[in-house]
């Protein structure tokens, strides 16, 4: 049924484009570029990116709206289309471009994509589409409809409002393909891994009277085995965009439907107390799925973003957005991960399976205008939104067998195919509240910018089954300042400052966690707060742009402790994190772009009853690094290059050491004709040496991904 949906859908979407493009042929034959009246949010033109393609050179500021990234007092990246289909791997295309960003760092698989940004982790949920938040979920993200990704570095809900996932250690945008003032239509063929064959279709056009409505089509269709033999991904999305803009309103509407069906894919281990010293990596290409082991979910989603101007001062804008994710079908190991539990590498895990529904709303009204004060230009925002995120499902159906296993032998997995789960209604429903105000003051070349939001949440539980409500309900609030000062001496430096604040409702504690049964499970931790303070220098000439900035971000510490032999999950000490970040993006030579920088972080427990001050941080290395590089010989051919390095680091208190590892990326690309028809022809090869390592996630670690290749085909009909 819910294939019959999508291809019922893609038909209708390819005869409306098809209806749209007739009805106004005759219009577009007499309509010229220079009568287009389309906004410069719309239009993707080369004055917004840096030379090389690669970063943008304007972002999104949350209430704030667009502003120069020369502007903006934050650590920012601003990730092209460019960059992002240039790194897309299957089933990692987000966390991979991502990684061109020196403050992220991956924790991912085609299972799931997490990553870290400044020591704390970040998955779908807490990620944002068209400003919205709360519309993914933790599993596997697409990247076809995606134009554009914005990175901050920090905390920063004082401008940007209600988050219903808070991320501490920094925000990421996905802002949505919109047809641009040029008819596109392109379809891409790929292969990757041992045999996934992907479809893909990119159609937009500009319609009506001066071109003010524009209409976006993505859709794809892939399937097959990747580079683990026996892993098998299939995924099928579309997503349209349709916006219209005119003098006096700026409006885009987004809807999205994803499908995902994923066998075979655990790369996931924790660590018992009788591992001594971490087991080397094993082979990358093993695959510890035991036999059934699948998750199977979908997504339904839709953004409207509003701008209506009020006068030639103030403007009024409204954000709205709805998800619905069902992972439906889960049979999995508990916690999706399995336990290792010696030095020889022994594994094992209890097999379960969990469905888990997910459903989320969101609004937000606000004005927006200027005016001065004297020689004081003011640039005010106010915003008040609401969220409603639901959660839950069935409790998970654990079974008797067992999984077991070794980390180095191939035919390992012992495991039997699962019945089906029950199907569960929400446990529990979140309700976010807040108002926003912020206030950006220019005086000459020096810009202050104050903005607070005042945040409150109230929690429910109830029956998986009867949709009673059980227990009390929880609340919490609290209120998270945003302060930045910069001085721009002339338009090549800017020099900023700025201090920051988050708030997090509180953690659920899991069942278990490291092998260990958490007696306070399901037990709601106190709301968190985190605190940044960064400095920074922004140099922006010939073609580069260079970021150096020094931060020093604090937040509460969530930890397991023994008390009389049982283990809890308790709120105890404080995570610090001080670190350097070093970004260069742009044209370094003729002929040569660039992309990457270096970060260091060093991150320490203080004030912890639990383990000694001055702690590292689990999972976290102190070094780690991107370099891109883009040899272009010339409008037809182009050589791309990529060094990832991540450095050293302990888990489970300094009980376990990870070593560092360094790995590369290589392609090529190659513009052609085929019958006059203009075609890209593209090689990837991903982990080009092929080397085996652990990636880190907290007391965690997965199992990298082997050499992969990918060959794509892209027809410019």
């Amino acid at each position: 049924m819910k294939k019959r949906m999508l291809a019922l859908a893609v038909m209708s979407t390819v005869f409306s484009v098809g209806f749209v493009m007739s009805a106004n042929a005759a219009e577009n034959a007499n309509q010229k570029l220079s009568q287009y009246s389309v906004d410069e949010v719309i239009v993707e033109g080369s004055r917004d990116l840096l030379p090389g393609g690669f970063v943008k050179s304007t972002s999104n500021v949350g209430i704030m709206g667009k502003k120069s990234i020369m502007e903006t007092p934050f650590t920012k990246a601003n990730l092209s289309e460019k960059a992002i289909t240039a790194f897309e791997t299957p089933g990692e295309g987000l966390t991979s471009a991502l990684l061109n960003v020196p403050s992220v760092r991956s924790a991912s698989s085609p299972m799931y994509n997490d990553f870290w940004i400044r020591g704390s982790r970040i998955t779908g949920y807490q990620m944002y589409i068209n400003g919205v938040p709360g519309l993914l979920a933790q599993t596997n993200i697409p990247t076809n409809f995606v134009g554009n990704i914005e990175v901050t570095s920090g905390p920063v809900m004082g401008v940007t409002g209600t988050t219903v996932k808070e991320s501490a250690g920094g925000m990421v945008n996905l802002v949505s393909k919109r047809a641009s003032g040029e008819d596109i239509t392109k379809y891409k063929q790929t292969f990757s891994g041992k045999s996934v064959f992907g479809e893909y279709i990119d159609v937009g056009r500009r319609f009506g009277e001066n071109k003010s409505w524009g209409l976006r089509v993505n859709a794809q269709n892939s399937s097959g085995e990747t580079a683990i033999p026996g892993e098998k991904l299939n995924t099928r999305d579309i997503f349209i965009n349709l916006d219209h803009v005119d003098a006096k309103s700026n409006t885009n509407l987004l809807a999205g439907y994803r499908f995902v069906n994923h066998k075979n894919g655990v790369r996931w281990f924790q660590y018992d107390k009788g591992v001594t010293k971490l087991p080397s990596a094993p082979d990358s290409k093993n695959n510890y799925s035991f036999r059934g082991q699948e998750m199977e979910y979908d997504t339904w989603l839709a953004t409207l973003n509003h701008e209506q101007k009020l006068n030639d001062s103030w403007t009024a804008f409204a954000n709205i957005g709805y998800s619905k994710y069902d992972l439906y079908k889960n049979y999995n190991a508990e916690s999706s991960s399995y336990l290792v539990t010696n030095n020889n590498g022994d594994f094992k895990a209890k097999s379960w399976s969990k469905t888990f529904p997910v459903e989320s709303y969101f609004g937000q009204l606000g004005i927006k205008g200027e005016f001065a004060t004297g020689d004081v230009k003011h640039n005010v925002s106010l915003a008040v939104d609401k969220a409603w995120y639901n959660s839950g499902g069935a409790p998970s159906v654990s079974f008797n067998q067992s999984v077991f296993g070794n980390l180095y032998d191939k035919t390992n997995i012992v495991g039997e195919e699962l019945p089906a789960s029950n199907l569960g209604g929400y446990t529990a429903r979140n309700e976010y509240w807040g108002i926003s105000l912020a206030d950006s003051m220019k005086y000459g070349k020096a810009e202050l910018l104050l903005g607070v939001h005042k945040h409150n949440v109230k929690v429910d539980s109830y029956q998986w089954n009867t949709g009673a409500h059980t227990g009390s309900t929880q609340k919490s609030d609290s209120t998270s300042p945003t302060f930045a000062l910069s001085y721009s001496p002339d338009d090549k430096v800017t020099v900023y400052a700025n201090h920051a604040e988050s708030f997090d409702k509180g953690a659920r504690v899991p069942g278990s966690a490291n092998g260990n049964i958490l007696e306070n499970h399901d037990e709601m931790l106190s709301p968190t707060k985190t605190k940044q303070n960064e400095i920074g220098v922004k140099y922006q000439n010939k073609g580069i742009l260079t970021t150096l900035s020094l931060f020093n971000l604090k937040q509460a510490a969530n930890m397991d402790v023994q008390k009389d032999g049982k283990w809890y999950r308790v709120q105890d000490g404080e995570n610090e994190f001080k670190g350097i970040e070093l970004t260069v993006n742009g044209k370094i030579a003729d002929k040569w772009n660039a992309m990457g920088g270096i970060t260091y972080l060093n991150g320490k427990v203080n004030r912890s009853a639990s383990v000694a001050s001055g702690t590292k941080i689990n999972g976290t290395p102190k070094w780690n690094g991107v370099m891109s590089l883009e040899y272009q010989a010339d409008d037809d051919f182009s050589v791309l290059g990529r060094a990832l390095y991540f450095g050293d680091c302990t888990i489970q208190n300094e009980r376990l050491e990870v070593p560092s590892y360094l790995t590369f990326d290589l392609g090529v690309k190659y513009k052609t004709k085929v019958s006059h028809t203009p075609v890209t022809l593209s090689a990837m090869c991903y982990n080009l040496t092929g080397k085996d390592y652990w990636i880190t996630s907290g007391n965690t670690t997965i199992l990298s991904n082997p050499r992969t290749f990918m060959l794509s085909a892209e027809f410019d009909l």
